[in-house]
C-alpha cells in the first residue's frame, strides 16, 4: 500500500511532499505522528464551519462586563443580550418571546471549558428598555465564571417562531483582576439599579440588581444609572477607607481634512465652548475594601452624539490610581 504526506517541517505554515524516512521526526501523517500535527493544526489553522439554519440569521445587540470573583482566582463574566420586542408579543406584563439560548468558552485550541444552555419563554415588562427612535429591546443577562486565560467564546441564540438564529464567535480573554494593589471592574452603564436580589431585572450581582442596556445608546430625557466595582482599596486605623471618584466626561467630535486622517477631537459638552471637558469629582468613604458603586449622572442638557466617560479612581490612603472608560451615545 503506498502512502502519500505533506509536513510543515518548519511550521511556517508550508506543507510540502515529505516521503517516510526511517528515524525522521517529520514522517507526515504515519503512526505515532499524526496527533502532534492534529494539535498544530487546530492550534494555527483551524477549519471554520458556518452552519446553515432553517431560519433567517439575524443580530443581537450585547455587552460584556467582567468582575473579579473574590471567592477564588477567576474572573465573574456577564453577557447581556436584547430582543427587538413588539407589542404584539405582549400579554400583561409579560412578553412571550420564546428563545434558546447558549454560552460557551473554550481555550486557545478549543477544548470546552464552559458549555451552558438555556430556553426562555417569557420575559418580564420590567426588562424592556426604550431608545428613542428604535424598537424596544427585552433584556436578558448571561453569566459565567472562568480563569483569565486566552480563549474563544461563543453566544449564540435561537427564537422559536421562526427559527431565526444569532450566532456570535470570537477571541476573547478574561481580564485578570489585581489580588493586592488597587483594581476596578468594568462598568455597566443602565437603566435601572436597585437594591433588590429578588426582582425580576436580569443582572444579578451582591444583592444588586440591574436593567443593562447592552446597545450603550441612551435618550436624554432619562438619567443614566452607572454601576461598577473596586477592589483593594486600603483601610485606615479607624476602619474605613477614603478615595475620590472622578468623572470625566467628553464628546466624540470627528474632524474633517487632513486633522480627520490623524486623530479624532475631544471637544466641549454642555458647559460651553472654553471648556474642554466635563469633571464631577465625588469623595467616599466606607468600610468595605472591595465597595460596589452606583449613582445616575442626567444628560438632559447635553446635545445628541457620542462621549467618552472616564471614571478615575484615587485612594487617597496611598495615592494608587485606577481609571475606566465607556462610549456612550445619545439621542
Amino acid at each position: 500500500m503506498s502512502r502519500l504526506g505533506f509536513t510543515d517541517q518548519f511550521f511556517t505554515n508550508n506543507f510540502i511532499y515529505s516521503e517516510p524516512e526511517p528515524g525522521s521526526r517529520y514522517i507526515p501523517q504515519f503512526a505515532g505522528e499524526t496527533p502532534m500535527f492534529v494539535n498544530y493544526l487546530k492550534k494555527v489553522q483551524y477549519q471554520i464551519y458556518t452552519p446553515k439554519y432553517d431560519g433567517p440569521t439575524f443580530e443581537v445587540p450585547f455587552a460584556i462586563t467582567q468582575f473579579r470573583n473574590d471567592k477564588f482566582n477567576y474572573t465573574d463574566v456577564y453577557l447581556s443580550y436584547g430582543l427587538e420586542a413588539s407589542d404584539s408579543l405582549k400579554k400583561g406584563n409579560k412578553y412571550f418571546y420564546k428563545h434558546e439560548w447558549g454560552l460557551f468558552y473554550f481555550d486557545s485550541v478549543f477544548n470546552p471549558i464552559v458549555q451552558k444552555k438555556g430556553e426562555i419563554t417569557e420575559l418580564n415588562d420590567d426588562r424592556k428598555i426604550n431608545i428613542k427612535g428604535e424598537n424596544n429591546l427585552l433584556v436578558n443577562t448571561l453569566e459565567m465564571s472562568v480563569y483569565p486565560d486566552s480563549g474563544n467564546l461563543a453566544f449564540e441564540i435561537e427564537r422559536k417562531f421562526d427559527n431565526g438564529v444569532s450566532s456570535n464567535h470570537f477571541e476573547f480573554t478574561p481580564k485578570k483582576f489585581k489580588i493586592n494593589n488597587l483594581d476596578i471592574s468594568d462598568i455597566i452603564l443602565a437603566d435601572k439599579i436597585i437594591k433588590d436580589r429578588n426582582s425580576d431585572l436580569p443582572f444579578k450581582r451582591n444583592g444588586i440588581s440591574i436593567l443593562p442596556n447592552p446597545t450603550d445608546i441612551f435618550s436624554a430625557t432619562k438619567p443614566i444609572h452607572i454601576y461598577y466595582e473596586l477592589y483593594n482599596l486600603k483601610i485606615d486605623k479607624n476602619g474605613f477607607t477614603n478615595f475620590e471618584q472622578k468623572l470625566i466626561l467628553k464628546r466624540k467630535v470627528q474632524s474633517s481634512g487632513l486633522s480627520n486622517a490623524i486623530n479624532s477631537v475631544l471637544n466641549v459638552v454642555g458647559l460651553g465652548k472654553q471648556k474642554e471637558e466635563v469633571i464631577i469629582t465625588t469623595k467616599y468613604q466606607t468600610r468595605e475594601k472591595n465597595p460596589q458603586i452606583d449613582f445616575q449622572y442626567n444628560m438632559h442638557n447635553y446635545q445628541p452624539g457620542n462621549y467618552v466617560l472616564t471614571l478615575i479612581i484615587n485612594d487617597n490612603a496611598d495615592g494608587e490610581e485606577v481609571s475606566k472608560s465607556v462610549s456612550i451615545t445619545l439621542k
